[in-house]
């Protein structure tokens, strides 16, 4: 379990990306204090279980990975996931977290789904 706190940008790696979405850290960092783990603001706090915008019946949670052994999909690109997640404990709604932060696009998605004018997403975070 990682001890997050928020540090200077001259506390992180010189190259310092986000090891949850693995995107670029250029302002707002967060980092372990017994570890090199390193992350966004926004990223940390997505591990507290919440109610987002996209999936507003239950909360979701962080996960590291899916919890069981099965492959699993995202619930809006369809691609498997394999590492971080928001995951629905009551429902088994799950999404990537590139998906995540691409919530307007998301809500779309989620729009077109359940109107069954579904379609899949293009953008590079959705990995399609």
């Amino acid at each position: 379990m990682h001890v997050m706190k928020p540090v200077l940008m001259s506390a992180l790696d010189k190259y310092p990306y986000c090891k949850i979405c693995g995107g670029n850290i250029l302002g707002n960092p967060w980092k372990c204090e017994t570890c090199r783990f390193e992350t966004h603001q926004y990223c940390v706090e997505l591990g507290r279980p919440s109610r987002h915008r996209f999936h507003q019946n239950h909360p979701l949670t962080l996960l590291t990975k899916y919890p069981s052994q099965e492959k699993m999909k995202c619930d809006i690109c369809r691609e498997n996931i394999y590492d971080f997640n928001l995951f629905c404990r009551i429902c088994t709604f799950v999404i990537h977290i590139n998906c995540a932060l691409k919530s307007k696009h998301v809500l779309e998605a989620l729009r077109q789904k359940f109107t069954g004018t579904w379609s899949f997403c293009v953008g590079k975070l959705c990995h399609v």
